[in-house]
């Protein structure tokens, strides 16, 4: 706890955290994690993020199998090329890193990290045809099983690792599939144990503050939804320390 009146400064200096995520996370060159960094002191040694991604695709960037040894240093090339064509009210994607090295196992880029935070979920609309339940098991199709993979793929690579999950928040990508993705989020981290940011009831984006949070794409959070970011983000971690 802070003294009276107010918090320690940067509570959580010398923390190493990945970010890992999707085009929520990988646009706006980087302002929530900036935001973050300041108030808590932590570092970003490594970024995993790319526009569009699905919960299946998270080890995408270990060629699917975490421990080949086959990481490609970042799926989407850092220039924006992902976006040649950028739709209105949207910045090129995957900025800015840093990547981690080609060539190395998901083992090997936890070496310098101490926290992972996991924001996918809203390119994930489609699971209605696949969503499993909690007697799936991990990797065999379903979305509950995806969401196994995942949890199990970082706590198998570094057992010592802080991992925390976070929702998405309402927006018109994941729409009403939105509370089915949050549902099945919380119950599979709640059977590994691993806390949960829930910005689904959270994080005060609902369809009547898309204006003010969100982009015109009703996705994107603009300077106002990564600022609310920065402070969920912030306080959220800061509570697991």
């Amino acid at each position: 706890m802070g003294p009276a009146g107010g918090a320690l400064a940067q509570p959580l200096a010398g923390l190493r955290w990945m970010p890992v995520g999707d085009s929520i996370t990988a646009k706006l060159n980087g302002a929530y994690q900036a935001a973050v960094l300041s108030a808590t002191g932590m570092t970003i040694p490594i970024q995993d993020a790319r526009g569009g991604r699905r919960t299946s695709n998270i080890f995408e960037n270990y060629s699917n199998n975490p421990d080949s040894g086959t990481g490609l240093g970042g799926v989407v090339p850092n220039d924006g090329s992902c976006f040649a064509n950028p739709p209105a009210n949207t910045i090129p994607c995957n900025e800015p890193g840093p990547w981690a090295p080609v060539g190395n196992t998901l083992a090997q880029d936890l070496a310098n990290v101490d926290l992972v935070t996991i924001y996918l979920g809203t390119n994930d609309a489609g699971i209605a045809g696949y969503l499993g339940s909690l007697q799936s098991t991990p990797n065999d199709g379903s979305y509950y099983g995806y969401l196994m993979w995942a949890i199990e793929g970082y706590l198998h690579a570094k057992p010592g690792i802080r991992l925390l999950w976070v929702t998405p928040y309402q927006n018109a990508d994941c729409g009403a599939t939105c509370p089915i993705i949050v549902t099945a989020i919380q119950a599979v981290c709640g059977v590994y144990g691993v806390p949960v940011l829930d910005l689904y009831h959270q994080s005060g984006v609902t369809p009547a503050t898309y204006a003010y949070y969100l982009y015109g794409d009703n996705i994107h959070a603009n300077s106002a939804g990564q600022a609310m970011l920065g402070r969920r983000f912030t306080s959220f971690i800061t509570q697991q320390y």
